[in-house]
């Protein structure tokens, strides 16, 4: 059997006004594999669906590949505040001041603990 921890990985998820980009890259920045998902107009629960099914469907590429990934990192437009637990990111509907379940569900789906935001 192929070792994978030869083979770490990294995915990045970058949710813009208008898609959400995905993509695996290898540690040493090498592009693996990239997906895209059109937000058609959806905000609030919707998005952040479309954000964790492309973090699955990243994963997904990845075992399927024998990459081990270790890392998710999720970009939101907006700002975040910790006081109140918050994002304000005014350009997705529903997300004035959305809470960071994104970031939550994907450490309960993937058993990684919460890292720095």
């Amino acid at each position: 059997m192929k070792d994978i921890s030869r083979n770490k990985a990294v995915i990045g998820i970058d949710l813009g006004g208008t898609k959400i980009s995905g993509a695996l890259f290898s540690y040493d920045g090498e592009f693996i594999n990239k997906a895209e998902t059109l937000l058609g107009g959806k905000g609030g629960a919707d998005a952040g669906s479309l954000v964790v099914h492309q973090v699955m469907k990243q994963a997904a590429f990845a075992m399927d590949n024998q990459y081990h990934v270790d890392s998710i990192g999720i970009c939101v437009p907006g700002i975040s505040n910790k006081t109140n637990n918050t994002v304000w990111a005014p350009n997705i509907p529903g997300w004035e001041k959305c809470g960071r379940g994104v970031r939550k569900v994907a450490t309960m789906l993937f058993l990684w603990p919460l890292g720095p935001e």
